[in-house]
């Protein structure tokens, strides 16, 4: 999927729940080109829970957008009520320490030949 498909999801009334994962760049590429690289790095801090209404939904009326960076407020944005009855397009920002990736890729990286 591109991110014009987003525009799309909003004409066609499409109500899916999308996950990003903000890490305040490319993490990988920190991992195997070395964590300081200043071209991993996202220019700016990203709006990304406003991006929606670039995309069409300037009055906010057919999405909602939630910015979390806590395991906690990810347990009780899953657990709500109203997460789950909402009939709009969901974006959840979801704020990850810079250097955090899975641990088998971790596991892989550190046993390829250097």
């Amino acid at each position: 999927m591109t991110l014009q498909e987003l525009s799309s999801i909003l004409r066609y009334d499409v109500n899916p729940v999308l996950i990003i994962l903000n890490n305040s760049g490319y993490t990988i590429e920190r991992v195997i080109e070395g964590p300081n690289r200043s071209y991993n790095d996202i220019s700016g801090n990203w709006q990304w829970t406003q991006m929606l209404r670039c995309f069409g939904d300037l009055s906010g009326e057919r999405s909602q957008s939630y910015k979390i960076s806590s395991r906690k407020q990810l347990d009780l944005l899953m657990n709500s009520e109203q997460f789950h009855s909402l009939e709009k397009f969901q974006l959840i920002e979801l704020v990850l320490p810079k250097f955090d990736i899975p641990k088998r890729l971790r596991e892989m990286l550190d046993s390829a030949p250097k």
